[in-house]
């Protein structure tokens, strides 16, 4: 994490609040695993906005 405060995120990693005023980014690393040419997929589903 950029900001230096590795837990203080940890636990909502896969949320997004509302804007906060003065809000440092949290910045994760993800370990995709590769397939037999060693790339990887990742998608990303919003079902607020795809219902």
């Amino acid at each position: 994490m950029r900001s230096g405060s590795r837990a203080a995120g940890l636990a909502d990693w896969h949320r997004f609040p509302a804007p906060l005023a003065g809000f440092q980014e949290h910045c994760f690393l993800h370990d995709l695993p590769g397939g037999r040419e060693g790339m990887a997929a990742m998608r990303a589903d919003n079902r607020y906005v795809l219902g």
